[in-house]
């Protein structure tokens, strides 16, 4: 049986065994055949691993809305306040008792 040279869409040649008196045409379409069949396999197996990856991505967790930002603002403002309030309250004590009622109010503030 005759061997041919046919060279694929790659650039690459390919020896195929084939009975004598085969057209070209068909040693094209066996090689090609062979060419498309091995890219599709190649795609699958990349399309498997994007698709495994992607099950394995975790979306962000939810920030919050407009809704509950709007409804957090004006008590973390009140409490920004009563501190700063706290702080002006403490200032004219000395100095010793000035820093503990500080660290008095840091406490509050990791409650």
């Amino acid at each position: 049986m005759p061997v041919y040279v046919v060279t694929a869409p790659n650039g690459q040649d390919y020896r195929v065994n084939a009975p004598e008196g085969t057209s070209a045409e068909e040693l094209s379409d066996f090689v090609y055949s062979k060419y498309y069949e091995d890219e599709a396999r190649r795609n699958m197996a990349e399309r498997r691993r994007l698709l495994d990856e992607a099950d394995t991505f975790q979306a962000p967790e939810d920030e919050g809305s407009l809704f509950t930002d709007i409804l957090k603002s004006p008590l973390s403002g009140a409490v920004n306040t009563l501190e700063m309030s706290a702080l002006g309250a403490i200032t004219p004590l000395g100095e010793e008792s000035e820093a503990s009622a500080r660290a008095l109010l840091r406490v509050s503030q990791t409650l």
